[in-house]
């Protein structure tokens, strides 16, 4: 959109007269000055727009603007809608619905209603006359560059449908109860640049091109992709779609023209595919049916559209002029041929300002003079925040006092946005410690909130003074810390706070101490010094960048995050650093995971086997009390523990033959002997005979045997003379 600032200033002087944009140029061509020839029909008339027009133009800025034969609606720079006639009359008082720049404005085919979307990621839907089907939709933290509504909404039943552009293209629609629905109808490459819809047709663009989808199918049609050349890239200029009827429309971008029509497919078509949509995109077949038509122009395209046969295109010069400032932007209109496209006429448009006009939008150049101007007037009335997207951040700056003028206005007024702000700029742009100091002393005269103490964290990592910004990322408990200590190498700077680390986030900070020198190698930075440094550290590439042994003494107080990490350690290292703790893991197993603690008195032989010992006889851990004394050559406790403790007498046998000793053999029969010697009055002695294997020979059987048989007849005599006879 064309900022004039000057609506009186052009080469259409006179506002009431007609002007023909073509016989002056036609009339220097033939150089015929005889009053006697006659004048041909005027191709383009203009009439400036003044009016309510100029008054805008001298507070906002024009940044989109859509066209119907009832009325004109300009969205401007600070988020507000303006509704004008034709002549540039205010027509409606305007809408203030966004907070910035208004970015694309849709409006229903009867002029009912108007859709429009922002930067600050607001939908509205409007009605003119009526509020009843007026819309909101908030996309959170999204840019909502482009919208499109129904051109039925004004009609009831129409599902009062819309749809957004950002990083996919999305319909809502009213269903039962008047409730919302969303759709993604596909998902962009990039972000959406422009979306018409026309009937069930919807054209829509992204970085790879123009896209129709089917609404009533729900399905794309195909692609027409767009050519790229590296120093002219799509996204980086407008693209102009125009429906010329319900299935034919033009295409304007970047230097090139596509007329594409959408046709239904013949039954041959069909019958030989019968997945592919029903639609076929043609390009090119849109004016002569017979004839394609994709061209490109030697000049850049701000805008297209149709003129009977004819397109009408607004084009911007590639090249500037001798002054290195740009040229006048020309009205052509042109015959669309094959491959190419015939000049019938062309106007050079003389616009105040037009030097800094680009092909999308007007600005201010690298003019540092103006840039300064006008931001110091949106510094007057407190509107820096408005600002600050534009602002100059590339290769071309200006002075950083401007910068830090915003951020100042932000840190007053907007504390998110400073922090936003802040996050999205580069510190180069402006004095880290003066902005560093102007928010320690806002903090000190206002409570300071987690929104501002992370954007102190941040200014203390831009200025390098790690060790402060750890510190306010641990008291608002904010784990970008660990990006930061990668990012900086700040791992000989965590050591007195490895225990808040791993309350922060155990698995996270864990990880972090198990990193080793050579996980982040970058082998690109070894230049200079580095790079002579090179083979040492590929002599020893398994040092660990958090020393193991600072780690176990600073987690000495919190013996469970000591266990999490010698755990972790011994995953990773066992036969390395790992071992050398496996005396403290032993007890920190015990008390937190003994699942695991005999595995590791089997496998590991780098811990104090009595300490074990002591260990396990404190929590009376069997099993492994009886693996340990195994170790030490004390099997008779072992076996011991194994009948009397675990009352395993199946592990007993394995245990006695595993270490073939025959007075383990000995102790393993005088137990069972004993043990049958003392059940006979509790166990019928049938029970066991009948578990005896026919021909086995057990020694001292027979007495254990007689025993426990007059032992069992004695306890059931006297069960008979006590219990049953009196109850008779």
């Amino acid at each position: 959109m064309i900022n004039t600032d000057d609506a009186g200033e052009s080469t259409l002087q006179n506002e009431d007269k007609s002007y023909d944009a073509a016989n002056e140029s036609q009339n220097e061509e033939s150089g015929d000055e005889s009053d006697d020839s006659e004048e041909s029909e005027p191709k383009l008339k203009y009439n400036r727009m003044k009016n309510s027009l100029v008054n805008i133009f001298t507070k906002y800025a024009a940044k989109c603007i859509s066209v119907h034969p009832k009325f004109v609606c300009l969205g401007n720079n600070w988020g507000m809608i303006h509704l004008l006639d034709h002549l540039g009359n205010t027509v409606l008082e305007e809408l203030r619905l966004h907070s910035t720049d208004v970015n694309q404005i849709s409006i229903d085919s009867n002029g009912d209603f108007i859709a429009s979307c922002s930067d600050d990621g607001r939908v509205f839907i409007q009605g003119l006359y009526s509020s009843d089907n007026n819309q909101e939709l908030k996309k959170e933290n999204c840019k909502v560059k482009s919208v499109a509504i129904d051109p039925n909404y004004y009609k009831p039943g129409s599902g009062r449908r819309f749809i957004t552009g950002d990083e996919q293209l999305v319909l809502y629609e009213k269903t039962f109860l008047a409730r919302l629905k969303s759709t993604v109808l596909c998902k962009a490459q990039g972000s959406v640049h422009n979306i018409k819809w026309n009937g069930q047709f919807v054209a829509w663009a992204d970085n790879l091109g123009v896209w129709v989808f089917d609404i009533e199918a729900r399905r794309s049609l195909g692609l027409i992709k767009w050519p790229r050349n590296p120093e002219a890239l799509p996204e980086n200029y407008r693209c102009n779609i125009c429906w010329k009827n319900s299935s034919t429309f033009l295409v304007g971008w970047v230097d090139c023209v596509r007329i594409c029509h959408v046709r239904k497919k013949t039954p041959q078509e069909i019958a030989s595919d019968r997945d592919k949509p029903d639609f076929i995109v043609d390009l090119g077949t849109g004016f002569v049916l017979s004839a394609v038509s994709a061209f490109q122009t030697d000049f850049f395209i701000s805008g297209i559209g149709p003129l009977d046969e004819h397109l009408v295109i607004l084009g911007y010069a590639k090249e500037p002029d001798e002054d290195g400032k740009a040229q006048r932007p020309v009205m052509y209109v042109v015959q669309p041929e094959v491959n190419s496209f015939l000049e019938l006429r062309y106007d050079s448009l003389s616009l105040r300002g037009y030097q800094h006009l680009k092909c999308n939008d007007y600005h201010l150049g690298t003019e540092k003079r103006l840039w300064e101007s006008e931001v110091f007037k949106f510094a007057r009335i407190h509107q820096l925040r408005a600002v600050s997207p534009y602002l100059p951040r590339g290769d071309y700056r200006l002075d950083s006092t401007i910068y830090e003028m915003v951020l100042y206005e932000f840190l007053k007024l907007d504390a998110k946005g400073f922090l936003n702000i802040l996050k999205e700029w580069s510190p180069d742009l402006y004095n880290v410690k003066v902005v560093t100091a102007a928010l320690c002393e806002h903090c000190v005269q206002n409570e300071a909130d987690t929104v501002l103490l992370e954007a102190l964290a941040i200014l203390y990592s831009h200025d390098k003074q790690y060790d402060k910004a750890l510190a306010v990322y641990l008291k608002l408990k904010n784990t970008d810390l660990f990006q930061l200590i990668r990012k900086h190498n700040l791992y000989g700077v965590i050591y007195d706070m490895i225990e808040e680390l791993v309350k922060l986030d155990e698995e996270q900070a864990i990880a972090l101490f198990l990193e080793k020198g050579d996980d982040n190698l970058d082998m690109k930075r070894f230049q200079g010094k580095l790079a002579a440094a090179a083979p040492k550290l590929e002599k020893n590439p398994k040092k660990y960048l958090v020393d193991p042994d600072v780690v176990v003494a600073k987690l000495e107080k919190n013996p469970k995050y000591q266990y999490k990490y010698l755990d972790a350690l011994d995953r990773r290292d066992a036969k390395g650093a790992g071992q050398k703790y496996h005396g403290l893991l032993v007890k920190l197993y015990a008390d937190y995971a003994r699942d695991k603690l005999l595995p590791l008195l089997h496998r590991s032989g780098h811990y104090p086997i009595q300490d074990a010992l002591n260990i396990c006889k404190e929590r009376n851990y069997y099993s492994e009390m009886v693996y340990l004394l195994g170790r030490i050559g004390n099997f008779k406790e072992a076996l011991n523990l194994i009948m009397r403790e675990l009352g395993d007498i199946e592990q007993a046998i394995n245990f006695c033959k595993e270490h073939h000793d025959i007075e383990l053999w000995e102790d393993l029969i005088n137990f069972i002997t004993f043990l049958l010697q003392r059940i006979g009055t509790y166990v019928d002695p049938r029970i066991l005979v009948q578990q005896i294997e026919y021909g086995m020979k057990i020694p001292g059987l027979k007495n254990s045997l007689v025993k426990l048989m007059r032992d069992y007849s004695l306890q059931m005599t006297k069960y008979v003379e006590n219990v049953i006879v009196p109850s008779l």
